[in-house]
């Protein structure tokens, strides 16, 4: 973790992307708590995929969740901190009338 502090967000989402086992989710975990960076969020995260599918209405594959992050753009991370968190306390209308 330290030898990736030093570098830029794009080059750790590389460098944890080769390695076996991690993947979007991942790289916003070590982004977000690790390093204090807010470009990735908790892409693909199941609370993210449900929220989706809340504000969809229907299922959504759990790469779906990348655009539902991707207007946020460098404040990603901390969009999908606040969205887990509103969603999970049912402070988010569209995903609560859809659920109801």
């Amino acid at each position: 973790l330290e030898t990736l502090k030093g570098q830029p967000s794009d080059a750790v989402a590389q460098r944890l992307n080769r390695e076996r086992g991690l993947g979007p989710w991942s790289v916003g975990v070590v982004c977000l708590q690790g390093l204090g960076r807010y470009e990735y969020g908790l892409a693909r995260d199941l609370g993210l995929v449900k929220l989706a599918a809340a504000l969809t209405g229907r299922w959504v594959e759990a790469e779906e969740t990348d655009a539902l992050l991707a207007p946020y753009g460098e404040w990603a991370g901390l969009a999908s901190v606040y969205l887990l968190a509103g969603f999970s306390r049912g402070l988010i209308p569209l995903a609560r009338a859809a659920a109801a």
